[in-house]
Parts: structure tokens; sequence; C-alpha cells
């Protein structure tokens, strides 16, 4: 049996607290080579995230890491679906 393969990956949350800076650039740094050859979407449903969440995005991707966030599902799942 084979297993399938995963490409693209949509992760929305709502928490209501954000990581501290140096624990999120900790974690968004390994994302890239956890996932390699996966194209990953973020929505936060908290709007005064957004900036954090961007310089997520940001660190993720000078690392190789294929990543982006949104403000809404739609745009988030328009993204995915683009590639």
């Amino acid at each position: 049996m084979q297993s399938a393969q995963l490409t693209k990956v949509l992760v929305e949350e709502d928490f209501r607290t954000q990581f501290p800076v140096t624990e999120l650039f900790g974690l968004v740094s390994k994302l890239p080579e956890m996932f390699r050859d996966i194209r990953m979407a973020h929505v936060d449903r908290q709007t005064d995230h957004y900036a954090r969440n961007q310089f997520g995005a940001t660190v993720a991707r000078d690392r190789g890491g294929h990543c982006c966030t949104f403000r809404s599902f739609d745009e988030a799942e328009a993204w995915l679906l683009s590639a």
C-alpha cells in the first residue's frame, strides 16, 4: 500500500495569545526542514496577530520554506490552489 504524498497544508488558528518572538522564530526556523516540498498557508482569526505572522512567514521563507500567511481562509485557499 502506498502512502499519500502531502503537498499542501492550510492551517487556520484562533489563539488569543501569541508566541513570544523568540519562540516564534525558533519554531518557524525549523518548518522548512520539517516540511520539505510542502506549500503551507496560514490564517489567524486574531487579526491583530497579522504583523507577527508576517514576520514568521518571512523567517520560514528565508530558510527555504514555501509558506505565506493570510487574513482570510479564502485568500489562503486561493494561494494554495494556484500552484
